[in-house]
């Protein structure tokens, strides 16, 4: 991974396990320059039942571990 200033992961992160996101997030920081940022954009899971739950759900089973998240979770 070459170094820069920003790193994007969109819909990235949901597809992984707690300790393989936080390998990539991680990953990515080490390359970073100094002062550069890790932009994470993803999916909130809602604390009350909501249908992205749902999709909770599919993450867990498509791939293996991944999920969705709560602010707090992330």
């Amino acid at each position: 991974m070459p170094a820069g200033d920003t790193y994007l992961l969109k819909h990235v992160i949901h597809d992984w396990s707690d300790e393989l996101a936080a390998t990539i997030l991680r990953r990515c920081c080490e390359q970073l320059r100094p002062g550069g940022r890790v932009l994470v954009i993803e999916h909130l899971l809602p604390a009350e039942a909501s249908p992205v739950h749902w999709m909770d759900l599919e993450m867990l089973v498509m791939t293996g571990g991944g999920q969705e998240r709560t602010v707090g979770e992330f």
